[in-house]
């Protein structure tokens, strides 16, 4: 897992933003997409790590993870789209971004908006 490579990076830099930030999407990654982990043994990581990164200000990835986050850990969709749009406005071209937003419209049965982030 990219989880080493994220630590070996800190332990070169401790204040290294991004390693922290991708750290957590590693355990995003774990609980949702993957499934490898259920989410009481991968949010607390992620929670630590999301923390860790948040300090240096939020990047359009931390609200990335943080979105996957209140979906697949809290099922709080309203909490979700927040943080989605939040990423959104901070690098409105990132595709992976685009493409969540249009995940999360269409599990809240807001079909014809997902589409608009498809197309």
């Amino acid at each position: 897992m990219a989880e080493r490579f994220f630590l070996a990076a800190l332990e070169k830099d401790p204040d290294y933003a991004d390693a922290w930030s991708y750290l957590a999407s590693c355990y995003s990654a774990l609980i949702s997409w993957n499934g490898d982990l259920g989410p009481n043994e991968g949010y607390p990581k992620l929670k630590e790590y999301l923390d860790k990164a948040w300090k240096y200000g939020p990047s359009s990835n931390d609200y990335l993870t943080k979105a996957f986050a209140e979906f697949f850990v809290n099922k709080d969709l309203e909490s979700a789209e927040e943080n989605i749009l939040k990423a959104i406005e901070l690098a409105p071209n990132n595709s992976t971004h685009l493409y969540t937003y249009s995940y999360i419209l269409n599990m809240m049965g807001r079909h014809q908006d997902a589409l608009e982030y498809v197309y």
